[in-house]
């Protein structure tokens, strides 16, 4: 049986890189333990960090969805568009959460109907979403 030390090392080796690397980045620039830094990267992960956590929950159930980012960029646009076309930026919000939703159960609907894997079905509507980001 392995011990608990092999058995996480790869991670522990992963927290050690990243402790050793800030404590570089720190010592070695003025900037990086800063506020506006802190921020910066905070900013920076955000939506990504909604989306990892909407993926957990696939992910968890057995399923796969490889549109995500393709979804995401088409509801952006979405939204952008009713911004642009002068909505109200709550509005603007709330079509663009909608129109993610709408895509995102179109998928589903798909899978469940057609019996296709979802991973064909996903990679199919990512492709056909991104096309119709590139449209808009």
């Amino acid at each position: 049986m392995k011990t608990k030390l092999s058995r996480y090392s790869s991670v522990l080796f992963l927290l050690l890189f990243c402790l050793l690397l800030s404590a570089y980045l720190g010592f070695n620039t003025s900037f990086f333990f800063t506020w506006k830094n802190l921020v910066n990267i905070l900013e920076a992960i955000s939506y990504r960090t909604i989306l990892a956590v909407g993926m957990t929950f696939i992910i968890a159930s057995g399923a796969i969805d490889l549109s995500v980012g393709s979804i995401l960029s088409l509801s952006s646009i979405v939204m952008a568009l009713c911004l642009k076309g002068g909505l109200p930026t709550a509005a603007a919000i709330l079509i663009g959460i909608a129109a993610g939703g709408v895509l995102g159960g179109i998928n589903g609907t798909l899978v469940h109907i057609t019996r296709i894997n979802a991973l064909i079905i996903t990679l199919a509507t990512s492709f056909l979403y991104r096309g119709l980001s590139l449209i808009l």
